[in-house]
């Protein structure tokens, strides 16, 4: 899969088959925020972009950088950046660690992925962050 295909899939937010959440302390989210990520790598960051209401739910959108490049990836390898991804606040929940700072900007091409989310209308990921970034990176 291309890095454009990845793109295009994560700004319709396209979601994966939910999967139950375990219940975690209410966690609120707020532009800036950047956040460790669980069962991702200690060098992977998840900036807050956007917060909104979403039907009945908490839309995040988020900006996540430090992304390993999957192996079957064309080039050298290292790591990618998932410039927006839409989450449930829920499942983002259960899927931060630790808040490491407040200043941080979503990447420049954030609000591109943002309005083609918007223009699609497009849904929420429910699933964890690291379950997310693998869909989107054609993982399985």
């Amino acid at each position: 899969m291309h890095r454009r295909s990845v793109l295009a899939i994560i700004g319709l937010g396209l979601l994966a088959p939910a999967l139950a959440m375990p219940a975690r302390a209410q966690v609120t989210f707020v532009p800036g925020q950047v956040w460790s990520v669980r069962d991702m790598p200690e060098a992977t960051q998840l900036i807050i972009g956007r917060v909104e209401r979403f039907g009945t739910t908490t839309a995040v959108h988020v900006s996540i950088v430090g992304v390993p490049v999957p192996i079957d990836w064309p080039g050298p390898g290292g790591t990618t950046q998932v410039a927006h991804m839409p989450f449930d606040a829920d499942a983002l929940a259960a899927s931060v660690e630790q808040l490491i700072g407040t200043d941080g900007t979503a990447l420049p091409n954030f609000q591109d992925g943002y309005a083609e989310w918007r223009r699609a209308r497009g849904g929420v990921f429910t699933i964890s962050v690291a379950e997310a970034v693998s869909f989107a990176l054609g993982g399985r």
